[in-house]
């Protein structure tokens, strides 16, 4: 072997002489690297960069409201840039603004905290800076004079300028709802809207107007509910490909319509939504699908939309220790069927004669 080496070029054997200089440096750093650099605790900082990454989530942290040299302010004449600099999160700085773009109005720093999803010790914070000038003008015509009240614009605003003034989830939908093809006449004053409920909100939609007349087109529309497929329930104004389906499934889930008000409890139908399609729907003559609680298994029964897993079971369990029903009285004495229930699950129940 060595007798080979003599046969290397020169070249060669310089290449060789670098690769073996180089192969014990790497040995003698491997050797003496852990006593020159000695080995880092990662434990305590990973332990620390967890605490930081939590506090860093923690909206509600004290160091993520930034009030360090924060002067007072309106906040009527303000933007998400400035907010957000303030120590405010993104999300709720955004409805601020839109808020106030939608014509509303703050009149003390209690009316901030209405906003959704702000910040409660944000608020705190900051409200001994919040200054509301009270003859200052507002920018928007409706504020041409500080003691006029404040007017929206139920047209223009969306679903964050609408859950800001305090709506429940299904006020706000049902005016997003009205606003694809009815028009409000007029603006409402700040301080009445703030103070409607469901029920005003009704009473105001007696006066809308419609923006587009080919919707008048659906009042001579007719949905026989039981025998409609899928292309039909389109046709109906509010109710899309999601929704249709889901009528669709319910109805062979029951068995059958019974009645027009039982389409309402299709999930996703919001009572708005119903009284806008229910003079489109029309209750046709269907022979209904019924359960013979003799012979239905656990699974058929509780798969009905009236039946839950306790009422199954109760039936099932009854038929093996006392034997097969003989008449459906028999099973409305169960316990576990309430009265307002077993109304609408009778007519789905059936007690074919157990010789059979």
């Amino acid at each position: 072997m060595f007798k080979d080496l003599l046969t290397l070029s020169r070249k060669e054997q310089r290449g060789l002489l670098v690769l073996v200089v180089l192969l014990a440096l790497m040995l003698l750093l491997r050797i003496g690297l852990p006593s020159l650099c000695p080995p880092v605790d990662f434990s305590q900082v990973m332990a620390d960069s967890i605490q930081s990454y939590w506090v860093m989530l923690d909206e509600s942290s004290p160091a993520e409201i930034n009030i360090k040299g924060l002067s007072t302010f309106d906040p009527n004449h303000v933007d998400s840039q400035q907010l957000v600099a303030f120590g405010l999160d993104q999300r709720t700085a955004t409805n601020w603004v839109k808020y106030l773009e939608a014509g509303g109005r703050f009149t003390s720093a209690e009316d901030i905290g209405k906003l959704y999803g702000m910040n409660r010790e944000w608020l705190s914070a900051v409200t001994p800076y919040v200054d509301i000038p009270e003859n200052k003008e507002h920018d928007s015509e409706i504020f041409r004079k500080s003691d006029r009240p404040v007017f929206l614009d139920l047209n223009r605003m969306d679903s964050a300028a609408l859950q800001a003034v305090g709506w429940t989830i299904e006020m706000v939908d049902s005016v997003l709802h009205w606003q694809q093809d009815q028009w409000f006449s007029k603006r409402y004053p700040q301080g009445q809207i703030i103070a409607w409920n469901m029920d005003s909100l009704m009473l105001v939609r007696q006066s809308l107007a419609q923006k587009y007349s080919k919707y008048q087109e659906q009042e001579h529309l007719e949905i026989r509910i039981n025998q409609a497929d899928t292309s039909e329930w389109l046709l109906l104004r509010g109710v899309g490909p999601v929704l249709s389906r889901r009528i669709v499934t319910y109805r062979k889930a029951l068995g059958g319509f019974v009645s027009v008000e039982q389409v309402a409890e299709v999930y996703g139908i919001s009572p708005v939504l119903f009284e806008d399609i229910k003079p489109s729907l029309i209750l046709d003559s269907i022979e209904v699908e019924v359960i013979d609680v003799n012979k239905a298994s656990l699974r058929r029964l509780r798969n009905h939309p009236y039946m839950d897993f306790y009422m199954a079971r109760a039936i099932v369990d009854a038929r093996k220790s006392t034997g097969p029903f003989v008449s459906i009285e028999q099973v409305a004495k169960l316990e576990v069927f309430e009265r307002d229930v077993w109304e609408k699950l009778q007519i789905y129940l059936v007690v074919e004669n157990p010789k059979q």
